[in-house]
């Protein structure tokens, strides 16, 4: 039987809370989608799980939005995981994460998916001023 080894969340802009349950067969649960068995996360502010049920279905979170100024308080704004448990769960390949979201989550590590092996990887989309873009995504205003 597995067993709870840990808890993180993912925040959206308009404070609405999704829980993440983690366990020792390297398996995740998000009781807020009813989502039971999921084997990775991808951290981002329409993340997407991957490894659903037998089949290893896929869901990606779905964030609309009607308003003009391309806001949209549904997309994910902070993740609340410890470090402990993050590092545990990047050894044993249940998240992902790019550099970009490294940087924008504020997470201590920022080895993204997309780092080379210079350890250079593209914060921010590669752009020349990365302090106004990074304050828009912060706000939950996105490309």
């Amino acid at each position: 039987m597995k067993k709870e080894i840990g808890k993180f969340y993912a925040i959206a802009f308009n404070n609405n809370y999704f829980e993440f349950i983690v366990y020792d067969d390297n398996t995740m649960s998000c009781p807020t989608l009813g989502i039971k068995s999921f084997k990775t996360i991808e951290l981002k502010p329409r993340f997407v799980l991957k490894g659903i049920g037998e089949e290893n279905n896929s869901y990606i979170y779905d964030a609309k939005s009607n308003e003009p100024d391309s806001s949209h308080p549904e997309l994910i704004g902070n993740y609340t995981i410890s470090e402990e448990l993050f590092s545990l769960m990047k050894e044993n390949k249940m998240i992902k994460y790019s550099t970009d979201m490294a940087y924008l989550y504020g997470f201590t590590d920022k080895d993204g998916y997309d780092n080379n092996k210079y350890g250079v990887g593209s914060p921010y989309k590669r752009a020349k001023k990365k302090g106004p873009i990074l304050t828009k995504q912060k706000k939950g205003q996105f490309n």
